[in-house]
């Protein structure tokens, strides 16, 4: 798959509450968000001394000189299990956490904000080019992307407006006689290809963070990436999460 496909592929729309239509959009202002990248194994690396060294050493020759690479930066875990051991990097004072495993590569940022999508992006891009390099072998046989955001809403359409569109009326009037209880509409969402080579994932809900907020969670799973560029994969994410926004309504005032 290539990204050019995209402009004519086929969808499959899946709303879990039945009978939801989106018909209120909201715009949403660009807070704090959490990244999580991770690429899974076609097959388990067994010699693990010798894949940990390389871990460290490429590292150390991809990031040292654009940033200050310290010893303390890395942390090992041990096990009698293989499936249990790792070597951990952490970068930014742990804002970016890079966790290598028999099984995984996985690339953890917390605190993000719109301005740090390009330091986001040349860790991503140096980290795949030294995995590319050395364990190409083995995979990955999926690639995941998780983001979760908390969004404040933007002046003219409130989070709760937004929301009540998909009010479950069952859930609602079984909780009539039960005034005590506040139900808050929420919204699950389900995308995925006809050739079911990649799968997305949404929840909307009410943000317990942020006053008047929105809690947006998307999950997005490409499982044909073998034949796909970095540069692909980076395409095909941003043009889903794109296509997860309009799904659901949401808009940002600073068009990200």
């Amino acid at each position: 798959m290539t990204s050019i496909l995209l402009a004519c592929i086929r969808i499959k729309f899946i709303f879990i509450d039945k009978g939801v239509t989106v018909k209120v959009n909201i715009q949403c202002i660009h807070n704090e968000e959490e990244i999580e990248v991770s690429l899974e194994l076609t097959k388990f690396i067994a010699d693990w001394p010798s894949a940990q060294s390389k871990f460290i050493a490429n590292i150390i020759s991809r990031f040292d000189g654009w940033l200050n690479i310290r010893s303390k930066d890395f942390r090992v875990v041990n096990s009698d299990s293989l499936g249990d051991v790792q070597c951990i990097c952490q970068l930014f004072a742990g804002a970016c956490t890079i966790a290598f495993s028999p099984d995984f590569l996985r690339l953890s940022f917390i605190r993000i904000t719109r301005k740090d999508y390009p330091t986001i992006n040349e860790v991503l891009l140096r980290s795949m080019n030294w995995y590319s390099a050395d364990f190409s072998s083995y995979g990955p046989i999926q690639v995941s992307y998780m983001s979760n955001r908390h969004v404040r809403a933007a002046s003219g359409i409130s989070a709760d407006l937004y929301l009540s569109q998909f009010r479950n009326g069952k859930i609602a009037e079984t909780l009539e006689s039960q005034p005590e209880i506040i139900y808050h509409p929420s919204s699950r969402l389900k995308l995925a290809d006809e050739n079911n080579s990649w799968i997305l994932y949404r929840l909307l809900e009410k943000s317990q963070l942020i006053e008047d907020g929105l809690f947006i969670s998307t999950q997005i799973r490409l499982l044909s990436v073998q034949n796909m560029t970095v540069e692909n994969q980076k395409d095909l994410l941003k043009k889903l999460y794109k296509l997860a926004d309009q799904s659901t309504g949401i808009e940002y005032k600073d068009n990200q």
